[in-house]
């Protein structure tokens, strides 16, 4: 009986730990038309509380660039849908199947061809108020220069969109994030 009950819990365990390296689902190596048109309308769903709507950011980081800090490639973006990212806001996305993950990883890596969002401005005239009279260095970093206390401002036209960044020095306390941006 104990040696029954000893087998059964040792297959048990085994089959646990064959279930738990399955790892995530595999990207789409081609996805059609009807992939992208799900994995946006998911993705709208699901994602853009966060990313915004196209991805273009918000509380969490703008996903229309080619290049995706913790997603150097499509299964590194399905890797990150799956398991999300420790130590941030984005957490493993549970509820969807696996199909309809990489759909939304195909559509989130097509993102990365629109073009970038162009600002109006004068970037010398912006620079040289962050560094001077509008004191932003002493809680922002920027390139090495300024200190620590805020975060790190170096990408971050990279990671957040127009509305937020325009949102986010008109009123600062407006939009405070929930979690550490990655």
């Amino acid at each position: 009986m104990k040696r029954t009950l000893l087998l059964a819990l040792v297959l048990c365990a085994g089959a646990v730990a064959l279930g738990a390296q399955e790892g995530a689902p595999k990207a789409l190596d081609n996805p059609t038309a009807d992939d992208l048109a799900r994995g946006r309308r998911l993705f709208d769903a699901q994602c853009s509380g966060c990313h915004g709507i196209g991805g273009t950011g918000g509380r969490g980081p703008s996903l229309t660039r080619a290049k995706l800090r913790h997603a150097s490639d499509d299964q590194a973006l399905v890797d990150v849908l799956f398991n999300g990212v420790p130590g941030t806001g984005m957490s493993p996305v549970w509820q969807l199947s696996e199909r309809e993950l990489v759909q939304v990883a195909a559509y989130v890596r097509s993102l990365g061809t629109v073009l970038p969002e162009v600002l109006p401005g004068d970037s010398a005239r912006g620079r040289e108020l962050f560094e001077g009279k509008a004191g932003c260095t002493a809680c922002h970093i920027v390139r090495g220069l300024g200190s620590g206390l805020g975060p790190d401002l170096t990408d971050v036209g990279a990671r957040r969109g127009g509305s937020h960044l325009r949102e986010s020095l008109l009123d600062p306390g407006a939009s405070r994030p929930e979690f550490a941006v990655p």
